[in-house]
């Protein structure tokens, strides 16, 4: 089994997906058939191979390798294997290490929770989902400890799962936001999430980390510690006080999530706050939101005030755009104008687009981007 050209593709992705290949399926030897063996039989293949591998030999290796991959490539190494034979090499080793020593996680292992997550998903079971991708965390934080691994990226490096870790993570917050929609404990596993990924996403990546704060803050909401939650507000706008979207999760603690009484006062106390900030970042977005709000309050003065100044933007904006357009960088590039990707092309009961983290329009209580807007 081998990557195919410039990409890095491991062996458990490259099973998966001729796992799923019908044609392929029928014609190939995969690690599903070899699962249907006995620890003896895949010793006894081992060894009919040349190596022989005994299980306390196996486990000191285990110890020294990041995947049964790694490991079984070694053995092949040593002991001269046949290219073509290396398939059952990492099907028995792949197979033996998980049987004989769970207790120490290989990419082989994680992957299969990350996707069992997932599998959870497509049959709507978002509790069991969250609950594989918990102990997938668990594991893949005992590996990064192990191998003194620092950051998401630097561990996407050295596991090629199937799904990088840089992208589930994203979807493991969200679904445990979905979770505790049915039962509370999941807005502490939630905000534990959190807490530890943070520190571990590059600096560079600043809209996940923005996105995994205000997904700390609605967990402390959601638990009854809202003042927890405004200092923390606080003290990430004093820090960054140009972050439009911080605004928004704020007041939307407030009113649009609240599964309270509705404090539209305070809602907009934070949300004006955020319009006499000085080049904000996002400002139609925010004024956008003051508009949503003042319309569900019934403030239809403020309302027309506010979407006069969110009309003048745009237009502004418009205009600026379309004189970008046919300008050049000093080196001769076109320069592109940014889209932004927190706004769905989805429109509401009342015209209106829904952003991927607003509520769903239909009711689930769910953010859009992970209900009717997936």
């Amino acid at each position: 089994m081998k990557s195919q050209g410039a990409f890095k593709i491991s062996f458990i992705t490259l099973d998966r997906l001729a796992q799923e290949d019908k044609s392929l399926k029928r014609k190939k030897t995969l690690l599903s058939d070899a699962q249907k063996l006995s620890d003896d039989e895949l010793s006894a293949k081992l060894r009919s191979l040349g190596i022989m591998a005994s299980k306390h030999w196996l486990r000191e290796l285990s110890e020294q390798h990041r995947s049964a991959q790694e490991l079984s490539q070694f053995l092949c190494a040593e002991y001269g294997t046949r290219d073509f034979d290396m398939d059952w090499v990492w099907f028995c080793v792949t197979i033996l290490w998980e049987r004989w020593f769970p207790d120490v996680p290989n990419l082989e292992m994680i992957d299969n929770r990350m996707q069992l997550g997932y599998e959870r998903l497509e049959q709507k079971d978002v509790i069991g989902a969250c609950e594989a991708w918990l102990s997938y965390w668990k594991d893949a934080l005992k590996l990064m400890e192990k191998w003194k691994i620092k950051t998401v990226s630097q561990f996407d490096e050295q596991f090629l799962q199937t799904q990088s870790l840089f992208n589930w993570c994203q979807d493991f917050e969200m679904e445990l936001n979905n979770a505790a929609l049915d039962e509370w404990k999941y807005h502490a596993v939630r905000l534990l999430f959190c807490q530890q990924i943070i520190p571990l996403v590059d600096p560079e990546e600043k809209l996940i980390k923005e996105n995994m704060r205000r997904a700390m803050a609605e967990s402390y909401f959601d638990m009854g510690k809202e003042t927890k939650a405004d200092r923390l507000y606080e003290e990430w706008l004093a820090a960054d006080p140009r972050w439009g979207w911080g605004w928004i999760g704020w007041s939307d603690l407030y009113w649009l999530f609240s599964r309270g009484e509705r404090d539209y006062r305070r809602a907009e106390e934070i949300l004006t706050k955020a319009m006499g900030t000085s080049e904000l970042r996002d400002k139609a977005d925010v004024l956008e939101r003051l508009s949503d709000l003042y319309e569900e309050s019934g403030q239809k003065e403020k309302k027309r005030k506010v979407d006069a100044q969110l009309n003048s933007l745009r237009s502004q904006h418009v205009k600026s755009s379309s004189v970008f357009q046919d300008t050049t960088t000093t080196d001769g590039h076109p320069q592109y104008f940014h889209i932004k990707n927190n706004i769905s092309p989805f429109v509401g009961e009342r015209g209106k687009k829904v952003g991927r983290n607003d509520p769903c329009p239909c009711g689930s209580g769910k953010k859009f981007k992970k209900c009717c807007g997936r």
